[in-house]
């Protein structure tokens, strides 16, 4: 039952952090959305530091990992205030409208171009099969394997370790082995992780953001972090149906993507 609802929890973090994060990037400016979506990223640390501060709050009481998953249900509640009071990025409003006009167009029988028929197809199938669009989401797969590996694998095996280790310590050095390997894990590993939600919003057009952004050892991230995909810094984000960034070429200065 605890692997059912650990997976059923996996799928649900991963489409909100898919979504939280698209929705964002497309309000930000270029300038401030690499800080922004950092910004964004780093507040998982800090559920994870509320989550024990319940758990020592809470673990006097019988049964008290029950509640843990009772209390888990509230920051969902969030979603309905989501849904009905944050409107949606004019970016996206645009994408959609488009969207709606190609597939009109399509079923009235018309020639659509390139850029139409991108906009009918599914777009999780898109990811994989436009040839724009398959090599980078097959590197980025592979490294956000990486770095979920890695983590998972060093925040239950440390613990642990560190339980053994400093079983027979004083209780004072066993706290700070705690303190130490808390700090050194949030650095490292969360840092490691926090680029999941920024980069691939940024090499990604707007009708396959959302579904492109994907989660899923180090040694394989550290390479193809060298050729994962172009530099984005200080770019508008694509629109519809655009090439993501090349690796050269600049906007010029004075151009509405240079400002």
């Amino acid at each position: 039952m605890f692997i059912v609802l650990r997976f059923l929890t996996g799928l649900g973090m991963g489409a909100e952090w898919g979504t939280g994060t698209t929705l964002l990037s497309e309000y930000l400016k270029p300038r401030t959305r690499g800080r922004g979506l950092a910004f964004l990223a780093g507040c998982f640390g800090v559920g994870f530091l509320v989550a024990t501060g319940v758990w020592l709050f809470i673990d006097a009481a019988g049964g008290s990992w029950r509640w843990l998953f009772v209390l888990g249900i509230v920051p969902a509640l969030l979603a309905l205030y989501v849904r009905r009071r944050v409107a949606e990025p004019p970016m996206w409003e645009e994408s959609r409208q488009a969207r709606r006009q190609a597939r009109d167009r399509q079923r009235q029988g018309a020639t659509l171009d390139e850029r139409e028929v991108a906009l009918t197809k599914l777009t999780f199938s898109q990811c994989l099969t436009d040839p724009r669009f398959r090599g980078q989401t097959v590197k980025l797969l592979l490294l956000a394997a990486s770095c979920l590996i890695g983590w998972w694998a060093v925040s239950t095996r440390v613990p642990a370790h560190a339980g053994v280790v400093g079983a027979d310590l004083l209780d004072q050095s066993l706290g700070i082995t705690y303190v130490f390997f808390l700090a050194v894990n949030g650095f490292f590993t969360l840092g490691l992780m926090g680029w999941m939600g920024i980069y691939p919003t940024e090499v990604y057009p707007t009708y396959l953001r959302a579904t492109a952004i994907i989660t899923c050892v180090y040694v394989v991230g550290i390479a193809l972090s060298l050729v994962a995909g172009p530099e984005t810094k200080n770019r508008p984000l694509p629109q519809r149906t655009e090439t993501p960034w090349a690796p050269c070429s600049p906007p010029a200065a004075g151009s509405a993507q240079g400002r």
